[in-house]
């Protein structure tokens, strides 16, 4: 078991694939951390990683030749495009009848 740090704008996926090598581990990850894999975490935040996970070697090998550390979590609705169109429009304050 190894207690790391939360970067900005991870999930438990990139936290799997960091230290696992591998998506699969990200369910048991939340288990022990008493979280929803949905939940957002902040940066600073504690998460125990722990041992006897599978892990994927090569995957591993990889992001640390590279020095890659995935962060792929949404803080908000940066990424998702604003609806268009006339389903999203609004009598009166962008859609004004004349």
């Amino acid at each position: 078991m190894k207690t790391v740090t939360v970067l900005m704008q991870q999930s438990f996926l990139d936290l799997s694939i960091q230290y696992t090598g591998t998506v699969y581990n990200a369910f048991e990850i939340a288990r022990v951390n008493n979280r929803s894999i949905t939940d957002q975490m902040a940066a600073g935040d504690e998460i125990i990683i722990p041992d006897g996970l599978t892990q994927s070697p090569k995957a591993l090998q990889y992001f640390e030749a590279r020095k890659i550390v995935p962060a792929t979590g949404l803080t908000g609705r940066e990424g998702i495009p604003e609806p268009t169109g006339i389903g999203s429009m609004i009598v009166d304050t962008n859609f004004i009848i004349t």
